[in-house]
């Protein structure tokens, strides 16, 4: 019994130190710089791969003030008369801000400029010809066709790509601004895009609120049929001037949802390149490949022995 167990005690372990450890790196340091290196050519490769971006951005602060023309106390009447159906509250930056990245509007934005082929089906853009680069087993540019039913793509899943890849907003609580930005492969298309959906968005939040102040005046109107309180008759009266006048300034108001701080603007050079990133990427994995790999021969040669 006790010659088993003094056996089993001299028995050699898997287990690896540190200095086993380097003892084994140093051993295979050849190995590993070679590995290390693929793996640095691997990544800077890749990104050759990589499309090429253009970004275009813009500056905008959105309006915080009341949109609709009534003060504060018309406000608080009305929302009383309405059994609180209205609301008083701001909250125009967070408005603002789902608008722009509902569904409802991007796939409005993207069927009235027709550019689910720019989004879906591009691969990327020639300089040379200043053209871009379509996906022909899905889209034929030629005739401007999708090349069977199947291959035109759900709204869905337009919308969900051109958020992706395509679109971004960077909002900053601090100064109450937000940066909309838009990357294509053809920097005049960005630039187009950005400025087009800028306008578009204004236009949007304009008619919305425009529907939103017929339905009050309606509303008002019929209150003031129904009522015979002259006290009544005199609010509503007041409440129907006020929206009168904010249906009149929101139709020749140009910057409604938001001031533009700083414009968009073509952009002359590529946006900055991913391949630094990838080359230290590759660099990073070649390099833990190669440790383990070393370890794992080394154990298992010492466990063949």
């Amino acid at each position: 019994m006790n010659q088993t167990s003094q056996v089993n005690t001299q028995e050699p372990t898997n287990e690896l130190n540190l200095a086993d450890i380097w003892i084994i790196c140093t051993r295979y340091k050849l190995i590993i710089l070679m590995v290390t290196i693929l793996g640095l050519s691997i990544g800077g490769i890749s990104a050759t791969f990589l499309p090429t971006y253009y970004v275009s951005d813009m500056l905008i602060k959105p309006r915080s003030e009341d949109r609709s023309g009534i003060p504060s106390s018309g406000l608080a009447s009305l929302g009383a008369l309405t059994g609180g159906l209205i609301n008083s509250g701001g909250g125009e930056n967070d408005a603002l801000l789902m608008h722009i990245t509902s569904r409802t509007f991007i796939l409005s934005f993207i069927e009235k400029n027709n550019l689910s082929a720019q989004i879906y089906a591009t691969k990327g853009w020639d300089p040379k010809t200043s053209e871009l680069i379509f996906d022909t087993d899905i889209y034929d540019p030629i005739h401007k066709k999708w090349i069977d039913h199947s291959a035109k793509p759900k709204p869905i899943i337009v919308y969900k790509k051109f958020m992706k890849d395509f679109f971004s907003i960077q909002p900053d609580i601090k100064n109450n601004t937000l940066i909309l930005q838009i990357q294509y492969y053809d920097p005049s298309l960005a630039y187009k895009w950005l400025q087009d959906l800028s306008k578009e968005i204004n236009n949007y939040l304009k008619t919305r609120s425009q529907i939103t102040t017929n339905k009050r005046l309606s509303y008002l109107y019929k209150t003031l049929d129904a009522t015979s309180n002259n006290t009544m008759k005199n609010l509503i009266g007041d409440l129907i001037k006020e929206q009168m006048r904010s249906l009149m300034m929101t139709s020749f108001n140009e910057g409604f949802a938001f001031e533009v701080i700083d414009p968009p603007m073509l952009a002359n050079r590529p946006a900055s390149s991913k391949i630094p990133l990838f080359i230290f990427l590759g660099g990073i994995l070649g390099f833990i490949t190669a440790i383990f790999g070393v370890l794992f021969l080394s154990m298992t040669r010492k466990k063949i022995s």
